[in-house]
């Protein structure tokens, strides 16, 4: 099951300049398992985390960089 987001995500791998990358969206998409399918086939050491999950780490997305995005999906380098 690949998807067209997945060759924006080795596009962004790709990037010299690449920041962090955060993924948003609506449940029950493929989020999860796209990053996670693109972490094991294009990087040697991958880390996961779930906002859902974990609160301290969510409390670090509470911008409003991260508000306006919540209601699409969103693939974006910080």
């Amino acid at each position: 099951m690949q998807r067209h987001p997945y060759r924006d995500l080795v596009r962004w791998k790709n990037d010299p300049r690449r920041k962090p990358l955060v993924l948003l969206g609506i449940r029950q998409v493929g989020k999860t398992w796209l990053l996670k399918e693109f972490g094991r086939r294009e990087f040697e050491d991958c880390a996961y985390f779930n906002l859902e999950e974990d609160p301290t780490l969510a409390a670090l997305f509470q911008g409003p960089r991260f508000r306006s995005a919540r209601s699409r999906s969103s693939l974006f380098g910080l």
